[in-house]
């Protein structure tokens, strides 16, 4: 079964296609139509409690470059700042700079720790 597209930004990306929306919990989410590429970027990572230092991503998806197929899902990640700057140009424009960073094969991943681990980040990659 394909992604929903009802009120869903679709967009092409090396010739593929993506859905985005935003939601009402502070998180825009990106997802393949294929449903094996899938995130969600909190944009209100400042309010949550307590706070995170930097914006993250959740990954669902099992496409995702640097992760195992086999890892357990969802893998918090902390997203670069060249890409959180894209959010000064419009929202089209960080959701094109979070899959171009996402697919990069060459990214560096570091995960954030979940509220029940220690909060201090680990870099992987």
């Amino acid at each position: 079964m394909g992604a929903r597209k009802k009120k869903r930004t679709r967009f092409e990306y090396l010739g593929r296609y993506y859905h985005w929306w935003y939601d009402d919990q502070w998180r825009v989410h990106v997802c393949s139509e294929d449903k094996k590429f899938v995130i969600a970027y909190f944009t209100g990572y400042p309010f949550r409690d307590p706070p995170f230092d930097e914006p993250l991503i959740e990954v669902h998806g099992q496409e995702f470059s640097g992760i195992d197929d086999s890892e357990q899902r969802p893998v918090l990640l902390h997203v670069p700042k060249f890409v959180t700057d894209e959010w000064s140009k419009s929202l089209g424009a960080l959701v094109n700079a979070l899959i171009r960073w996402c697919i990069r094969e060459s990214h560096k991943l570091t995960r954030a720790q979940t509220d029940s681990e220690d909060r201090s980040s680990v870099s992987t990659k």
